[in-house]
């Protein structure tokens, strides 16, 4: 009985054995070396060159690109959590974030509409709710010859009497919001973000590289009052046979 047991109790742990295991993605992977390396570095760092009324603005010093975008997001979102979790109070400068800041922030009401369309003559309706800002879109008779329709925001301006001297003049959104001033900069440069990886023995090991220039300088004056290279590397690794997946 108990050799049947024995061989249950093996054949148990075999099949556990084998059970799937997830493994984070390259991109996953990457983000969280960013975290835990920013964190740290803030920790160690930069702290010291912030006060604790300091409002910190994030900063590209090369500017967006498209072409690096994903990276920058990564780099960004974790320098914000890195400040975050170290007592740093951040204003947001991220142009989506803003404009929610704005919109949320420029009364205690916002009006909605129901707007629809269809992407062709056969096809269903499509509904959705838009902020009403300046109005929906009105039908103008231009001067006495065709109709045109004017897009919400915007209004007709008639310039004369002859046909092809009008035109459409957009408005602005009446939403204001003012948001407070940073009283210092986290400028940063991306060296090098990215996973370098190689195969030994069936085993796939992935290299997250985490290295950027980084400087805080005084909003007011515009003086650099700390200035260094944040660096490190987060090894894993995983089973080659499923290295390409996670590259995706």
């Amino acid at each position: 009985m108990s050799r049947i047991l024995s061989l249950a109790l093996v054949a148990a742990l075999a099949v556990g054995c084998n059970v799937p295991k997830n493994y984070n993605s390259n991109n996953t992977h990457l983000t969280l070396a960013a975290q835990s390396t920013l964190t740290t570095a803030v920790g160690q760092q930069i702290k010291g060159s912030l006060r604790r009324e300091d409002r910190v603005a994030i900063v590209n010093l090369d500017g967006p690109s498209t072409e690096d975008a994903e990276i920058i997001a990564i780099v960004e979102d974790a320098l914000v959590m890195a400040l975050i979790n170290n007592q740093v109070t951040v204003v947001e400068r991220d142009s989506e974030g803003l404009r929610g800041v704005v919109q949320e922030g420029s009364g205690q009401q916002l009006e909605y509409t129901v707007t629809g369309h269809t992407e062709g003559e056969n096809e269903p309706m499509l509904l959705d709710a838009a902020l009403v800002t300046g109005g929906g879109p009105t039908r103008v008779l231009v001067n006495g010859g065709s109709f045109v329709e004017v897009p919400p925001n915007t209004a007709f301006l008639d310039q004369g009497p002859d046909g092809g001297d009008d035109r459409l003049t957009t408005h602005d959104p009446d939403l204001k919001n003012e948001v407070v001033a940073a009283s210092k900069i986290l400028a940063y440069r991306i060296v090098d973000v990215q996973i370098r990886d190689y195969t030994y023995k069936r085993q796939t090991y992935r290299f997250a590289n985490v290295v950027l220039a980084v400087r805080i300088v005084d909003a007011e004056y515009g003086t650099v009052v700390w200035s260094g290279t944040i660096q490190n590397v987060v090894e894993d690794k995983v089973p080659a046979i499923i290295a390409p997946k996670l590259r995706r």
